[in-house]
C-alpha cells in the first residue's frame, strides 16, 4: 500500500469506526431508557419510548457494508484480523487501534444490555402471566426456577403455597 492509500484507507477506517461507535452507543442510551421505564413501570415513558423510535438497524448494516467495502478494497480478510491488520498498516495506528477498542466495548456493553432487557421483560411477563392466573382462580405452578452453576435452568420446588396463599 502507497502512502496515498494509506491515508485515504485511514481516514476511511476512522469515519466508519467513529460512526459505529456512535450508533452503537445510541443503541446502548435508548435500551438504558427502555429498562428505566420497564423498572419502573412507567408505561407512559415506554409508550412514548417505543412509538418515537429513532433507532435504525438498517444504518448499522449499512456502516457494516462500509467497513467491508474498505476493508476488501484494500486487500484485507473481511474479519476481526483483517481489520487489526488494515489499522497496524494505517497512517495513524493508535487512534485507530483505540477506536476499534473502544468500538469493542461499546458493543460488549450493548451485548450485556440486551441481555438485561430480554430479562426484565421475561420478568415482567411472568408476573403479568402470575397476576392474571391468580385472579382468575387458577392455581399456580409450585415450581421455582433458577440458573444452575453450569448456566443452565434448574426448577425448584416450591413448600406449595403461591404468593396468594402465603
Amino acid at each position: 500500500m502507497n502512502e496515498h492509500q494509506r491515508v485515504q484507507c485511514s481516514q476511511q477506517i476512522d469515519q466508519i469506526l467513529t460512526l459505529q461507535i456512535s450508533q452503537v452507543s445510541s443503541y446502548i442510551d435508548y435500551l438504558s431508557d427502555i429498562k428505566s421505564a420497564i423498572s419502573s413501570n412507567n408505561t407512559q415513558q415506554l409508550n412514548e419510548l417505543l412509538e418515537k423510535q429513532q433507532l435504525n438497524p438498517e444504518l448499522i448494516e449499512k456502516t457494516q457494508q462500509q467497513q467491508i467495502q474498505t476493508l476488501t478494497e484494500f486487500g484485507y480478510d473481511l474479519n476481526d484480523e483483517g481489520l487489526t491488520s488494515c489499522i497496524q498498516d494505517c497512517d495513524n495506528t493508535s487512534k485507530l487501534t483505540s477506536q476499534k477498542n473502544t468500538l469493542t466495548e461499546k458493543l460488549k456493553e450493548l451485548e450485556k444490555s440486551l441481555l438485561i432487557n430480554a430479562l426484565i421483560v421475561q420478568k415482567n411477563q411472568h408476573r403479568v402471566k402470575q397476576s392474571i392466573r391468580l385472579l382468575s382462580g387458577h392455581k399456580l405452578s409450585n415450581s421455582v426456577s433458577s440458573y444452575s452453576k453450569q448456566g443452565g435452568i434448574e426448577s425448584h420446588e416450591d413448600s406449595g403455597h403461591s404468593l396468594a396463599e402465603a
